[in-house]
């Protein structure tokens, strides 16, 4: 899985020496994985939509519309990245990831989020082989890698800490906490383990 992404030809072809040329142009556009297609998100694609104003609030609290995410990506298209994640044989889609570089010019940290909109277990594992993908993507390209996570929404806390996110331990009153991945944890995750050697036998 990490050798697939990191050979993957759909990467962004951009000359040294632009405004935005860093690690970030690295990161493939798309990633063919056992059962799951990763792409990134076009407009039109039903993302907000099909999360639903519930979950998708876990997410982005000031964008309410599938229009309002097209015009978001577009004004922000040299800082955040939206991903489709698709089962491969009916090429039905199941969720989403995000990405968000917090410096323009380096791209030293990127921070994190996805999810699915359906619950059953080839979502889950599906959710997870995409996540472990783009994160390997992230770490092999240099690129530090953080998340947020609403402190009620227990799902999605338990997947980030599973493929190897712990929380930082700050004295906050805000609603979030703010969550730090390194390669060491990500390496050693059970999760990440057992499906990276899934992957070698199919």
């Amino acid at each position: 899985m990490t050798t697939a992404a990191a050979n993957n030809p759909d990467r962004q072809n951009n000359e040294e020496g632009t405004p935005y040329s860093s690690r970030w142009h690295d990161v493939p556009l798309s990633f063919i994985l056992p059962q799951v297609t990763v792409r990134q998100v076009i407009p039109g694609d039903a993302v907000v939509s099909s999360f639903g104003s519930e979950r998708w609030r876990n997410i982005f609290t000031d964008i309410g519309s599938d229009k309002a995410l097209d015009d978001f990506l577009a004004r922000n298209s040299d800082t955040c990245r939206a991903y489709l994640l698709l089962h491969t044989d009916s090429g039905e889609p199941f969720g989403g990831i995000f990405l968000r570089r917090r410096d323009p010019i380096m791209c030293d940290t990127v921070e994190f989020h996805g999810g699915a909109w359906r619950d059953s277990y080839m979502d889950s594992l599906g959710k997870f082989r995409a996540a472990i993908a783009v994160i390997s993507a992230l770490l092999q390209a240099g690129i530090q890698v953080s998340s947020r996570a609403y402190r009620t929404n227990s799902p999605a806390l338990r997947f980030l800490e599973a493929i190897g996110f712990r929380q930082i331990q700050r004295p906050s009153s805000r609603p979030w906490v703010s969550l730090r991945l390194s390669r060491k944890r990500f390496a050693a995750s059970p999760v990440v383990r057992r499906l990276a050697e899934a992957s070698q036998d199919s």
